[in-house]
């Protein structure tokens, strides 16, 4: 009976969070990621916020320990071509402010998964592996669940 109580809780947890990031776009999506990423990594997880026109050198929070890069996006109404476009233009940018210190770049976005023409941009970009970058990813909105919703201890991280 215990394990049918938490196994339900589980569930309503990765239900609860999957709807808050579906409804989360644009700014207030970023703004989800980071929180949950500082929490979950702690001191570990640094947000990187625009600085005018400087912006944020393609870098909306950066793992130290696996020098990762994460970028977010979070569109009310997704269109293929932008997100491909935004992929490439945030990649690259990325790249050049990091140079060494990006081993790995995550594109984070909230939808269900991402256009085809996107897909193969990431798949792309993956097998290039420049000097200063070891693999690129995406990151769906159900990936972040899995990474966020529980802990070892099966509550929620928020």
């Amino acid at each position: 009976m215990i394990n049918r109580i938490s196994a339900l809780a589980q569930l309503l947890e990765t239900l609860w969070l999957e709807n808050i990031l579906l409804k989360k776009p644009g700014q207030g999506f970023e703004d989800l990621f980071t929180d949950l990423a500082k929490h979950h990594w702690g001191e570990d997880f640094e947000l990187w916020k625009p600085q005018g026109r400087l912006g944020d050198f393609k870098c909306d929070g950066y793992q130290v320990s696996t020098r990762t890069v994460f970028q977010c996006h979070g569109p009310e109404q997704p269109k293929p071509t932008t997100t491909a476009s935004k992929i490439q233009r945030d990649f690259d940018g990325a790249k050049k402010h990091f140079d060494n210190r990006m081993e790995k770049w995550v594109f984070v976005y909230n939808q269900r998964e991402l256009p085809a023409v996107s897909g193969k941009l990431i798949g792309d970009l993956r097998e290039q592996k420049p000097d200063c970058l070891t693999s690129a990813a995406a990151s769906s909105r159900a990936n972040l669940v899995r990474v966020f919703c529980c802990t070892a201890k099966g509550s929620l991280v928020l």
